[in-house]
């Protein structure tokens, strides 16, 4: 009888060691399932940031060739705009940008000196303008614009 005790003590103890590894099996079984898992995603996210990255590199790319096109375009509205004087001919023009030939200077209140009338005509029927008499010229004026 002692020997039946025995085998079935010990037939106990492999049931234990065997259920308690069936679920260390298990457990493995789901965390290697879990481990594919996050591999897939892994995988599926390191595709999608080389796509983000070549998008951007792409987006980056056309945004510059955008900005060259712009500024070539801007130098060439400018080119254009500028290029019928040289710089010389402006200042020959403009007896080296002398300040007594500006058109249009708006002094301060405090700035202003009495100057006389000037006369108003008619160009056209309906528009007038006003001419500089000779006491005025080469005096700053003040101009604004009102009809008269």
């Amino acid at each position: 009888m002692r020997f039946k005790s025995y085998v079935r003590e010990e037939g106990k103890c492999i049931r234990f060691w065997l259920h308690q590894h069936t679920l260390s099996f298990h457990h493995l079984s789901v965390l290697l399932g879990q481990l594919s898992e996050s591999t897939g995603q892994y995988d599926w996210l390191l595709s999608e940031h080389d796509n983000l990255l070549h998008d951007r590199d792409r987006v980056v790319h056309e945004v510059e060739e955008l900005c060259q096109r712009r500024g070539q375009m801007h130098s060439v509205l400018v080119t254009s705009t500028y290029s019928e004087f040289s710089s010389s001919e402006l200042e020959s023009a403009t007896e080296n940008f002398s300040s007594s030939l500006k058109i249009g200077e708006v002094t301060e209140p405090s700035e202003n000196k009495p100057v006389e009338p000037a006369e108003s005509v008619e160009s056209e029927p309906g528009v007038p303008f006003v001419v500089e008499s000779e006491a005025n010229r080469g005096k700053q004026l003040s101009i604004f614009l009102a009809p008269i």
